[in-house]
């Protein structure tokens, strides 16, 4: 862990007593060529505070004790309250390095990767964001300081990347990560407020979602002992992440016949989904009714372990060759078809179009209306297709 992780750690979870101490202990006032200056040692190395910003943005020196004094009292006035040294000195070193973007960027994805192995975040997503730093993408900005981030240094960040030949949507992902990133920042009180990002204008993109019945063909064609994961994600539309989660203990054998299965969703939001009775034969047949807790629900035959992305997609580019059909991505012929076909279904039974998004949301695990509506969307312009 960075030393500026560790004082992260150490300001969230200080007692007061202790954040009093790191204030009573934090630097000091001392003379300094033709000036004074607030002398403090962070991260290993010594720095000083010689001049303050005014409201025009002209600095001035500081020419006499007092004014150092007061600084240095209103410094460890936040340190009292937040326990953050870099939050009480950002105001008057704003072109420090210690808050070059870089600096603390690689301290939040340090904070990120924390929150991965405590099962907060997935370990992959930890990965992508320390990726963007470590692939170049935020060389235009790297070196800048972070209270210095505005609409025109973030709109040069945004240029870079597609003169560098990224997509619009990598564009949009890369800078959808960084607001994010400067929301921390200003929770953290390293910048005052969060400035304005450029727009990233995307291409509409059209899916290509199947019929119910070429979805059943493409999961009938997967050789059986690697189908239940195709299975879970057309009939219960549960998302990939979901569905390599899923371990023997989620699953519930019903005396009834009518089996359950929990599903760990995004934030850690549970869900109890029904099983369909394909789904629940597939599981008597290939599951062992004891197993050791945590063994995954759908494994690689060929491994007899957890599915990888590779693996799987190989199983469903040879489906796709032996059946002589165009490729459509899983997620769509999967998930997106069970989404569309569902609506589709629920409004040619009389749903009403806000009733049948509810019931989208609820079984597909959706925390946000525009994201079911996708769904119901499709389903409507479907259906009108056929009533003209």
């Amino acid at each position: 862990m960075s030393a500026g992780a560790q004082i992260g750690r150490m300001a969230i979870g200080a007692s007061f007593s202790h954040r009093r101490e790191m204030a009573r202990r934090f630097g000091y006032v001392e003379p300094y060529n033709d000036r004074w200056c607030v002398r403090f040692q962070v991260e290993g190395r010594i720095h000083r505070i010689t001049s303050i910003e005014t409201p025009t943005g002209r600095r001035i020196a500081i020419r006499d004790q007092e004014t150092a004094e007061e600084i240095l009292d209103e410094i460890r006035v936040t340190i009292r309250q937040t326990g953050d040294p870099i939050a009480a000195i950002a105001p008057y070193m704003g072109k420090s390095v210690l808050l070059a973007v870089e600096r603390r960027y690689r301290e939040w994805c340090s904070v990120q990767a924390e929150r991965a192995e405590a099962g907060q975040l997935s370990a992959k997503r930890a990965a992508e964001l320390a990726g963007h730093l470590s692939r170049g993408k935020l060389d235009a900005i790297r070196m800048r300081p972070l209270p210095g981030l505005d609409y025109a240094a973030l709109e040069g960040l945004q240029l870079d990347l597609f003169a560098r030949g990224y997509k619009p949507k990598t564009v949009h992902h890369v800078m959808a990560d960084v607001r994010t990133f400067l929301r921390y920042a200003a929770r953290r009180r390293w910048i005052q407020s969060v400035p304005e990002l450029p727009v990233t204008m995307l291409d509409e993109y059209e899916p290509t979602i199947p019929s119910v019945a070429e979805q059943r063909r493409r999961i009938a064609e997967i050789p059986e002992d690697a189908r239940g994961y195709f299975i879970a994600r057309g009939l219960l539309g549960i998302r990939h992440q979901e569905a390599l989660r899923l371990e023997i203990g989620d699953y519930r054998r019903g005396v009834d016949g009518l089996d359950e299965v929990s599903i760990k969703g995004k934030g850690r939001r549970f869900r109890v989904l029904p099983v369909p009775a394909e789904l629940a034969a597939w599981v008597r047949v290939y599951t062992p009714a004891l197993a050791e807790a945590g063994t995954p629900l759908f494994v690689n035959p060929k491994t007899r372990g957890p599915w990888s992305q590779s693996s799987l997609i190989r199983v469903w580019r040879a489906m796709e060759k032996r059946l002589g059909l165009p490729h459509v991505k899983p997620n769509e012929a999967l998930r997106h078809c069970f989404g569309t076909r569902t609506a589709e279904r629920l409004i040619r039974e009389g749903m009403s179009r806000d009733a049948a998004q509810q019931a989208v949301m609820g079984v597909m695990g959706h925390t946000s209306r525009v994201t079911s509506d996708r769904y119901v969307k499709l389903a409507a312009e479907t259906l009108r297709g056929v009533i003209e």
